[in-house]
């Protein structure tokens, strides 16, 4: 049983040069730790390690996945420590590749949440590429960034007032490293 005091997700760009041109890797993981408590009943540690913190990392889909070019990054984040206390969480974003990039971070909430207000969530990016260009940041939340990017909140940060709203909602997917787009969800629907 973990008993987790912390999360963040480690995001990594890279640009590769091939034989065949150049590509991008994308690269992340999912960090957790947690205390490593004594038992009052036994005094023994919960877990046989004797550190005080026990660190864990995940890396789940999106390992050494490899496009023909990443000039967009969308990031659906469910806080661990909730919506009030955005001030825990961080992200990491290194960026090790030229070009522009627009990251939409989109923090996962319960209908009606109001992100107006809110303690701001913890972002650091760095861009490590021989030729730095233009990051912009995209949140419906209030961003406290560490490193060069522009934090715009265009995204809907206030839905409460949006009853009886039309919706209309278009996802497309594409095979992946290419533009061909295999598959198109649309959908309408009301805010109720």
């Amino acid at each position: 049983l973990w008993l987790y005091k912390r999360k963040y997700p480690d995001i990594s760009i890279e640009k590769l040069s091939g034989a065949t041109g150049d590509e991008f890797k994308l690269n992340s993981t999912m960090n957790y730790s947690c205390n490593n408590r004594i038992d009052p009943i036994t005094g023994m540690r919960n877990y046989a390690a004797t550190d005080d913190v026990l660190n864990k990392s995940y890396t789940g889909y999106c390992v050494n996945q490899r496009y023909d070019n990443i000039d967009t990054l969308l990031i659906l984040y469910t806080p661990f420590a909730g919506i009030d206390n955005l001030q825990k969480e961080q992200i990491y974003i290194n960026k090790k590749s030229p070009g522009k990039l627009d990251i939409y971070l989109v923090i996962q909430a319960e209908k009606n949440v109001s992100f107006v207000g809110k303690n701001k969530i913890n972002v650091k990016i760095s861009d490590d590429s021989v030729e730095p260009e233009k990051i912009t940041l995209f949140s419906q939340a209030e961003i406290n960034l560490d490193g060069l990017a522009t934090c715009h909140q265009k995204i809907i940060n206030d839905m409460s007032s949006g009853d009886d709203t039309i919706y209309n909602v278009d996802v497309e997917i594409y095979k992946a490293g290419t533009s061909e787009c295999i598959q198109t969800v649309k959908s309408t629907f009301v805010n109720k």
